[in-house]
């Protein structure tokens, strides 16, 4: 067997591995996305921030007893001639309890009671909306990173035929040479009328 059999062999195993893991993963990240995933493509309208000052609240962290920071935050938006009143920074999406009070308090100079805002709302649902975009939450990344690699596995099918032709164009200018048989002047020459003899 030689080695561009072999070659093409592992090729083959690795493109069709690669494809297979990427559909299964793609199609698990598909399953569980939610609506972070769309969000750069969200609309923006205008927002009348009616309250904003930031507050210290309590959670319980592994039993124990932790403090966090939020902004108070409430305005309303107009989608289609209809009114939308919301609360909250990032909206429906999930407070992280990482933020300093530093943060909020800067938020809370930006979004001041009284002012209009951009806002960001999901067109399929104008309910769904934030002031600050969220940060990527780990389905959103596993989400990306699966499409990209089910991109690459389908370029790796593409890539295929391309190399095919190249190939075949390379060897077609190769071989478009007058190719002339070379005879021997000690060569044995038999009579046509023997040589079915």
């Amino acid at each position: 067997m030689s080695d561009s059999i072999v070659q093409r062999a592992v090729f083959n195993v690795f493109r069709f591995s690669l494809f297979g893991i990427s559909i299964t993963l793609f199609a698990i990240a598909y399953f569980f996305k939610d609506d972070s995933v769309n969000i750069n493509d969200w609309q923006m309208t205008k927002a009348k921030i009616f309250k904003s000052q930031v507050v210290q609240k309590q959670t319980t962290i592994y039993g124990r007893n932790a403090i966090y920071y939020d902004l108070d935050i409430s305005y309303a938006y107009i989608v289609n001639k209809k009114r939308y009143d919301q609360k909250g920074l990032f909206g429906s999406f999930e407070i992280p309890k990482t933020l300093t009070k530093e943060y909020f308090v800067k938020m809370a100079g930006k979004y001041q009671a009284g002012s209009m805002q951009k806002v960001h709302y999901d067109p399929e649902n104008p309910k769904n909306v934030y002031l600050e975009k969220p940060k990527e939450t780990g389905i959103q990344v596993f989400y990306d990173v699966s499409l990209k690699m089910l991109i690459a596995s389908i370029s790796l099918f593409l890539i295929t035929p391309v190399l095919f032709i190249i190939n075949g164009i390379m060897g077609y200018k190769k071989d478009k040479k007058i190719h002339e048989f070379i005879i021997p002047e000690d060569a044995k020459r038999i009579k046509p009328s023997d040589r079915r003899r």
